[in-house]
């Protein structure tokens, strides 16, 4: 693909300014809008970029994570830190009582929606970057239009949709798993008690298909790393931290050809997903992996 192909939007030139202007060092990437990214926004080699090579660094003080959150915003983590207290007894029994595996400390997703939502409010430095997320599919439409128990019948149009991107997967467990998302979804209503249920269900919906696990129990979002696409199947960048220099490190696992959009794996390369994991990728992040991907020996057992 040629560069003369590619031509980054206002939004774009923006968003890749201010990375630039709070220390993120991509001088060989850039972010843009165009149709030829397979999610119509990626991040694209703007030069050839050769195995091994550093292609991006950012400072890790930018990430968003539960701490760096109640760091920014004292009131709200007091708040927050309150509500956990009352909840987590209740949330401990809930699991047990209905035989969930949940994470009784899955809270996390929450409190950087609020913490996201408070950076918006106040027009933190982060309200910027985040002002830039972005996520079209049918579980983001239905969840942002509908966050307090939807009727029955939408859920069941967005089993339809999903199922139409793959026909294969099965609509019950499509439907489960939707109830599963928007019960998260109210459950985390009630721990914050939002203001606006619309706009907390909107960036709710966004971060969960935008988080990384950053080791040592600790889920969050690092800038310019989460404009970066998908792939299960070419993944071409992996993510590194450099302790001492306290920065994310992003390097290239093969030589990229100049032009050429820049993807991670969203999960581990000896992972291997059955048809739960499939859908369940598919309602969290948005991503249609067919059964090619997903069916093996083992499952087709079960």
């Amino acid at each position: 693909m040629f560069l003369s192909t590619l031509t980054m939007s206002f939004a774009d030139s923006t968003f890749n300014f201010w990375c630039a202007s709070n220390g993120i060092s991509a001088p060989s990437a850039q972010v843009i809008t165009t149709p030829l990214s397979v999610a119509g926004r990626g991040v694209f080699a703007m030069k050839p970029i050769l195995h091994g090579e550093t292609v991006v660094s950012i400072p890790a003080h930018l990430a968003l994570t539960p701490l760096s959150g109640a760091s920014n915003f004292s009131l709200s983590a007091k708040k927050l830190g309150k509500s956990r207290r009352k909840l987590r007894p209740w949330y401990r029994r809930f699991t047990a009582f209905t035989e969930q595996e949940g994470d009784p400390d899955d809270l996390w997703l929450a409190e950087l929606t609020a913490y996201s939502l408070e950076a918006l409010k106040e027009g933190h430095p982060w309200a910027k970057w985040i002002s830039e997320w972005e996520r079209d599919d049918p579980v983001q439409r239905l969840l942002e239009s509908n966050p307090v128990w939807p009727y029955i019948d939408k859920v069941l149009a967005t089993a339809d949709e999903l199922q139409e991107l793959v026909p294969e997967f099965c609509h019950k467990k499509i439907q489960l798993g939707l109830h599963l998302r928007l019960e998260r979804l109210n459950r985390h209503m009630e721990f914050i008690d939002p203001d606006d249920v619309f706009a907390f269900a909107k960036i709710h919906t966004i971060l969960s298909s935008r988080v990384v696990d950053l080791g040592n129990d600790v889920t969050g979002i690092i800038p310019f790393h989460d404009m970066i696409n998908h792939s299960l199947d070419d993944p071409n960048l992996e993510l590194a931290f450099d302790f001492d220099g306290e920065v994310f490190k992003m390097q290239s696992t093969r030589d990229i050809r100049e032009g050429e959009e820049i993807f991670i794996s969203y999960t581990t390369v000896d992972e291997v997903l059955d048809e739960d994991k499939a859908i369940w990728a598919l309602i969290q992040w948005g991503i249609p992996l067919h059964s090619k991907v997903w069916e093996n020996d083992a499952y087709k057992e079960l």
